[in-house]
C-alpha cells in the first residue's frame, strides 16, 4: 500500500496509527508540499485534489484522512472495535470525526497558519475558537476514557493526532482538565504513538523560527502572565457580552441556520404537540443545507421526523434543554428514542445504517464506502466551506468574502467538475448520502444566484439530473426558498442601513 505523506502532518499521521492499529504496513512516499511535489503530473493523476494523505491500495486511490482510517479499519480490521458497526456507535464516532475536521483542526489552522501567511494573521476570535473547541472536547470526555464510546476507536485517534499538533505550538490545554486526561491515556494505549510524536517534533521544527515571534505578537509567551490573548481580553463584563455575541453570531450563520424565522419553541422547556407515531425528534431549520440533508435522507430511507424548529436569532438552542441533548448546540440534531446525535453527513449515514431497506446509499464494500466517505469530507471541507468563507459576510453585513475566497469556490467546482467526468453521481454508480448532501449544497449556491455553474459542464449536468433522482428534492426546493426570501429581506434591510 503505497502512502503519500508528510511526516509533520497531523491528518498524515492519523493514518499511521490507524495503519499501526490493524496490522497494515504503508510504504511511505514523503511528498514536500513546500516544494510542490503534491502538484506533480503523476500524483495529480492519482489524485486530481493533489491533498496527502493519500493511499494507493492495489490501484484503489484514496485520500482525506479520515476516509482512509475507516477504509483501512473496515477493509483490514480484525474486528470493529475502532469503528464500531452499531449504527449508534458508529455515528458517535462519525460526529467525532466530523467535529475534528470541522471544529478543533478548524480552529488550529485558522490560527496557527498564519505563521506561514503573516499576510493573512489570525485573529482573536479565532484565538477563542480554540478555547471554545477545547471546551466541547472537555464536554464530550465528561466522565469518559474515550471520545465515542468505552473503548478506543478511530476517533480517539484522529482527535490525539490533532492535540499533539497544539502541544507543538505550545497551547497549553492543562485546564481542560478531561482533555489533559485522556490525552496521557491515549499516549500509552494509542498504536504507533511514538511515530506519532516524532511527527509532532518534526513539525515544531519546521515551525520553531516563527513560532515565538507568533507567539509574542499574541501575547502568548506566558499563558499565566496578564496579556492581549481573548482569555484576558474577555475578563470584563463589557467584553464577556461582546464575546457572548459573537458567538451567537457565529452560530447565528454556521451552516445557514440563522436565515430562516422559524418559529419558537411551544415552550421553553420544549413542550410541543406530536403525533403519536413520531419516536424521531428533528431540531432543524429549512433553510440550512445540513437539515436539508437529512430531511432528504430520511425521505430516502422512509422515515418520518417530528420537526421542531429552533429559532436561532432568539437563542433557542443556547437553552439548557437543548445544550443537554446537543453540547455544541447545533442543528441539525436527532433525537431517535433517546440517542442524540447531530451534523448532519453523522446523522444521514446514521439513518441509512439504522433503516435504511438496502446499503445502497451508504455501501458496505468498504472501497465503495471509503468513496462516499471522501465525497462527504469534501463537502464539508471544500465545497460548502468555500460558500461560507465567500457568502456568510455577504449574507451578514452586505460586503462578500475577498477575491481569494471567491477563487476558493472556482477551485472547489472544479474539484467537482473531475470528480463527475463521465459519472452521473459522485461516488460510484447510483445515488448516496454524497449525492443527498453535495445536492443540498449546490442548490444553496443556486440559492444564493451563485452564477458560475455554466462553466462546469460536468456539475450543471450532474445537478439538472439530481433534481429528478434524488428522494426529498422538492422539500430542499421549499427550504431553499425560506433562505432565499430571507437573504433578500436581510439585504433589503442592510441597504436601508
Amino acid at each position: 500500500m503505497d502512502f503519500y505523506y508528510s511526516p509533520g502532518s497531523s491528518v498524515c499521521r492519523a493514518v499511521i496509527m490507524t495503519a499501526k492499529a490493524v496490522g497494515v504496513e504503508l510504504n511511505k512516499k514523503y511528498l514536500s508540499v513546500g516544494k510542490g511535489d503534491t502538484l506533480n503530473p503523476e500524483f495529480v493523476k492519482l489524485n486530481p485534489q493533489h491533498t496527502i494523505p493519500t493511499i494507493v491500495d492495489n490501484g484503489f486511490v484514496l485520500w482525506e484522512s479520515r476516509p482512509i482510517a475507516i477504509y483501512l479499519v473496515e477493509k483490514y480490521g480484525k474486528n470493529d472495535s475502532l469503528y464500531p458497526k452499531d449504527p449508534q456507535k458508529r455515528a458517535v464516532v462519525n460526529q467525532r470525526l466530523y467535529f475534528d475536521m470541522g471544529t478543533l483542526y478548524s480552529a488550529f489552522s485558522k490560527f496557527y497558519y498564519s505563521i506561514f501567511r503573516p499576510t493573512k494573521p489570525g485573529t482573536l476570535d479565532d484565538y477563542a475558537k480554540i478555547q471554545d473547541a477545547f471546551k466541547l472536547l472537555d464536554t464530550f470526555l465528561e466522565g469518559q476514557d474515550y471520545v465515542a464510546g468505552d473503548q478506543l476507536t478511530i476517533a480517539d485517534i484522529a482527535l490525539v493526532a490533532t492535540v499533539s499538533t497544539y502541544e507543538s505550538v505550545d497551547f497549553d490545554f492543562k485546564k481542560y482538565s478531561n482533555v489533559t486526561r485522556w490525552y496521557e491515556n491515549c499516549k500509552k494505549v494509542v498504536p504507533g504513538w511514538e511515530e506519532n510524536w516524532e511527527g509532532v517534533q518534526s513539525f515544531k521544527k519546521l515551525i520553531q523560527g516563527g513560532l515565538d515571534e507568533f507567539k509574542k505578537k499574541y501575547g502568548l509567551l506566558n499563558p499565566d502572565k496578564k496579556s492581549s490573548t481573548r482569555n484576558e481580553i474577555n475578563s470584563s463584563p463589557k467584553n464577556r457580552r461582546e464575546h457572548a455575541s459573537h458567538d451567537q453570531q457565529f452560530l447565528l450563520f454556521h451552516n445557514l441556520n440563522a436565515i430562516y424565522k422559524g418559529r419558537p419553541l411551544s415552550s421553553p422547556q420544549f413542550t410541543i404537540h406530536r403525533h403519536t407515531t413520531f419516536n424521531m425528534d428533528f431540531y432543524y431549520s429549512p433553510g440550512s443545507s445540513g437539515c436539508r440533508t437529512v430531511l432528504m435522507t430520511a425521505k430516502a430511507v422512509g422515515v418520518e421526523l417530528n420537526k421542531i424548529i429552533l429559532n436561532l436569532r432568539e437563542g433557542e438552542q443556547l437553552k439548557p434543554e437543548f445544550v443537554k441533548l446537543n453540547p455544541q448546540h447545533t442543528i441539525p440534531t436527532l433525537v431517535d428514542n433517546g440517542f442524540s446525535i447531530w451534523e448532519s453527513r453523522a446523522i444521514a449515514v446514521y439513518l441509512v445504517e439504522k433503516y435504511g431497506k438496502d446499503d445502497s446509499l451508504f455501501p458496505k464494500d468498504p472501497k465503495k464506502q471509503a468513496l462516499v466517505n471522501q465525497r462527504l469530507y469534501f463537502d464539508m471541507g471544500t465545497l460548502y466551506a468555500a460558500f461560507s468563507k465567500y457568502y456568510y459576510p455577504l449574507i451578514r453585513t452586505g460586503t462578500p468574502g475577498s477575491e481569494e475566497d471567491y477563487q476558493k469556490i472556482g477551485t472547489a467546482f472544479e474539484f467537482l467538475n473531475t470528480f463527475l467526468e463521465g459519472q452521473d453521481y459522485v461516488a460510484g454508480d447510483h445515488v448516496t448520502v454524497a449525492d443527498i448532501a453535495i445536492v443540498a449544497t449546490l442548490s444553496t449556491f443556486e440559492a444564493i444566484e451563485f452564477k458560475d455553474f455554466s462553466k462546469y459542464s460536468n456539475v450543471a449536468r450532474y445537478y439538472e439530473n439530481a433534481k429528478k433522482v434524488v428522494p426529498g428534492w422538492t422539500e430542499n426546493w421549499e427550504g431553499l426558498q425560506a433562505f432565499k426570501k430571507r437573504v433578500q429581506e436581510i439585504q433589503a434591510e442592510l441597504k436601508k442601513n
